[in-house]
């Protein structure tokens, strides 16, 4: 018989005691795992490690297929989607500091200053 209590929703906080039981090793396992789960997980460590000299790249294609999809695919265009890729590039490189600098780098590059892409970034580093 099913229990008349609702299920407990998960946390972080149930997550970090359960890593608090890993070694090393463990861990190291754990986030091959993950790393191997989905090419956003690899986004993310690659970022967030910065292991490559372009981090931005994956998170651009997600913008630009948001921002100008394929018509002929019935593409539908999301301006929500393409800031939620930026807001994921900020959480993957772990410092606010990362979008600002990023900000910079585009006003310092006049051709990029006209796109569509530089003012949804300026916006997201806005609000």
């Amino acid at each position: 018989m099913p229990s008349s209590k609702a299920k407990r929703q998960l946390t972080w906080s149930d997550v970090k005691a359960k890593l608090a039981d890993f070694d090393r090793p463990g861990l190291v396992e754990l986030v091959q795992d993950l790393y191997a789960a989905s090419k956003d997980n690899r986004a993310f460590l690659h970022a967030r490690f910065s292991l490559s000299g372009d981090t931005l790249r994956p998170y651009k294609a997600i913008i630009a297929r948001w921002l100008w999809p394929d018509v002929i695919r019935n593409q539908d265009t999301s301006v929500a989607r393409a800031k939620r890729a930026i807001a994921d590039y900020s959480k993957a490189i772990g410092h606010p500091e990362g979008l600002a600098e990023f900000n910079r780098n585009l006003r310092d590059r006049p051709q990029l200053k006209s796109s569509y892409f530089s003012k949804l970034v300026l916006f997201s580093c806005a609000g």
